[in-house]
C-alpha cells in the first residue's frame, strides 16, 4: 500500500512540475494552452481547397515558372482572414493566383488560448508545380490562344 502511496505522489508531482537542472527546486508547469488556427477539416482540408482552387496561370505554364509562395495571413478571433502579406516573389501572375486562393478560403478556426478565440497569423506556402501529365486539349488550348494573341499584335490596325 505504501509503495502504491510514494508512486502516486512521485507521479503527480512529476506531471504537476518540471524539475530545473540549474537548482534544486521544482518549478510549476505552464498552465495556459494554446492551440494555432487550423483551415476547417485540417491540413487535409486544406490541401484538397488549394489543388481544387488553384488555377495555373497559362503564362506561367508556357514560361514553365514553378516554384513555392509563401503568404503570412492574419486570421481574427472570428476565424476570417483580414490581411495577408507576401514573403517572397516568384512571378506577378502566380502571386496573383496564390491571393485569389486566400481571398477565396472560407473562415478558418480561430486560435486558442487559455480557452479563449484569439487572433493569430501562420506562413502559408502554396506550392506552384506544372503537371507533368496534362490534357492534350487544355495544352491545345493555350497553344491556339498564345497563337491568336500572337497575330493580333503583329496584324496591322
Amino acid at each position: 500500500m505504501r509503495l502504491i502511496l510514494i508512486f502516486s505522489i512521485t507521479v503527480t508531482l512529476y506531471v504537476n512540475f518540471v524539475y530545473s537542472q540549474d537548482t534544486d527546486t521544482l518549478k510549476p508547469i505552464r498552465t495556459d494552452s494554446f492551440t494555432p488556427a487550423m483551415f476547417p477539416g485540417g491540413n487535409d482540408a486544406l490541401t484538397k481547397f488549394i489543388i481544387k482552387n488553384l488555377r495555373y496561370p497559362k503564362s506561367a505554364i508556357i514560361q514553365k515558372i514553378e516554384g513555392l509562395i509563401q503568404l503570412e495571413i492574419l486570421i481574427e478571433s472570428d476565424g476570417r482572414i483580414s490581411k495577408y502579406t507576401l514573403l517572397n516573389h516568384l512571378n506577378p501572375e502566380l502571386e496573383k493566383e496564390a491571393i485569389r486562393i486566400i481571398e477565396k478560403m472560407p473562415k478558418w478556426v480561430p486560435a486558442i488560448k487559455n480557452n479563449q478565440k484569439i487572433r493569430s497569423s501562420i506562413i502559408l506556402p502554396i506550392r506552384f508545380t506544372i503537371p507533368k501529365s496534362t490534357d492534350e486539349q487544355w495544352v491545345l488550348e493555350i497553344l491556339k490562344d498564345t497563337i491568336s494573341k500572337k497575330q493580333e499584335k503583329e496584324s496591322p490596325q
